[in-house]
């Protein structure tokens, strides 16, 4: 049951591989750990346990030094705001931002996440269209991404997206039209990249 907030600065723990402080009650903003690049795991999860908990502000673009990065888990926070640059952590498995505060588009730059697992952005209140990046996790057919409870994505999701069997609106009528589904097969049944 740790209280407060992350010292800032941090110390500088160069060779860190893995922090877990998830369960807590830790208020404030995310520390810049931009200096700790041999870390691996990060896990700041549920801290929104009362009232007074739960990391607050933007999740800064600093986290893109983080290239060793496996997991990051900041779920169940205050956050605002996440930037595009997480698109660059190559080795990223899991990244889990769900039950936050972010009201902001999708990055397109997430879709490039090749060794990705786990996508959770759900239960936030992000807007716009399901990136049309997304549809590369196709080729992946491992990884799972989460985005229900985010009420105001515009509909439908990219097509290919909707054959992603770990996608958690595969079985939505507005996300994935069943009668769009079945064009497609159509399509591909009729050999229709041959079609002149």
């Amino acid at each position: 049951n740790i209280r407060g907030t992350i010292p800032e600065p941090f110390p500088s723990l160069e060779y860190l591989r893995r922090l877990d402080i998830s369960n807590n009650i830790i208020s404030g903003t995310l520390p810049d750990l931009s200096r700790a690049i041999w870390l691996r795991e990060l896990d700041l999860s549920n801290q929104r346990q009362s009232e007074f908990g739960g990391l607050t502000g933007a999740i800064s673009s600093d986290f893109s030094s983080l290239q060793d990065l496996l997991v990051l888990n900041l779920a169940f926070n205050k956050l605002t705001s996440f930037p595009s640059d997480l698109g660059t952590l190559q080795k990223l498995k899991t990244l889990d931002l769900s039950f936050n505060l972010f009201s902001h588009t999708i990055p397109s730059e997430l879709g490039k996440l090749d060794a990705l697992e786990t996508l959770d952005l759900s239960n936030n209140s992000l807007v716009g269209q399901i990136p049309a990046s997304f549809a590369n996790f196709v080729d992946e057919d491992y990884t799972s991404i989460y985005l229900r409870g985010n009420l105001n994505l515009s509909d439908p999701a990219p097509l290919m997206l909707c054959f992603l069997s770990n996608f958690d609106f595969t079985n939505s009528d507005k996300k994935c039209p069943p009668e769009r589904n079945a064009l497609k097969d159509f399509y591909e049944s009729a050999k229709g990249q041959e079609w002149t």
